[in-house]
């Protein structure tokens, strides 16, 4: 259901167009357009989120984790994507999305500066395997990430939570040594 052709009477579907996820997937009724090329591309549920692990377990209480050992896993985690990420060319965001959906829970999305090395890192890592998990990669339809983030995660107002169709970004520690010009402060989209 998400091919463009034949399909005129159909609306796009505004999440796909936000994140480049939807919550119904293949079974969506609107269509979603799968750019050719962009500079956003998201690894699909490549962040295995030890506390999303422990809360799908019938006794979460054989799995526990310390705050210092999230932090460290997350932080970890976000540096071995990154240097596998900037080896085709420089990012200009990344984020590691906390949502609990189960079309987002654990995705990854990266802004590359140019649409060659998204696409070169497409190509050569897409199907791959991390951490024995298969890398899935997509394109996506966003243009800014701060246009994809919940604009009420700052003050608290989100009623959605984890379960919100936009992005709710980790607060990753290590954010302002990987990128150490740029303060994260996400623009109101227009």
């Amino acid at each position: 259901m998400n091919q463009e052709q034949g399909n005129t009477d159909r609306e796009y579907c505004p999440n796909f167009e936000r994140t480049g996820t939807c919550i119904h997937g293949e079974l969506c009724t609107k269509i979603h357009r799968t750019p050719e090329i962009s500079r956003c591309i998201v690894f699909h549920h490549l962040y295995p989120d030890p506390q999303f692990f422990s809360d799908a377990i019938d006794n979460p209480s054989i799995l526990q984790f310390t705050n210092e050992e999230k932090t460290n896993y997350l932080n970890a985690f976000y540096l071995d994507v990154y240097y596998m990420l900037i080896q085709f060319g420089p990012l200009d965001d990344l984020l590691i999305a906390s949502n609990r959906t189960e079309s987002m829970v654990g995705n990854v999305f990266a802004m590359f500066r140019e649409v060659d090395a998204a696409a070169a890192c497409l190509l050569a890592l897409n199907h791959h395997y991390y951490a024995g998990r298969k890398i899935l990669i997509t394109f996506t339809p966003i243009t800014r990430l701060s246009s994809a983030v919940c604009q009420g995660i700052d003050d608290g107002k989100c009623q959605l939570g984890d379960k919100c169709f936009f992005i709710h970004p980790f607060n990753v520690p290590i954010y302002s040594e990987v990128f150490p010009r740029v303060q994260r402060m996400f623009a109101t989209p227009f």
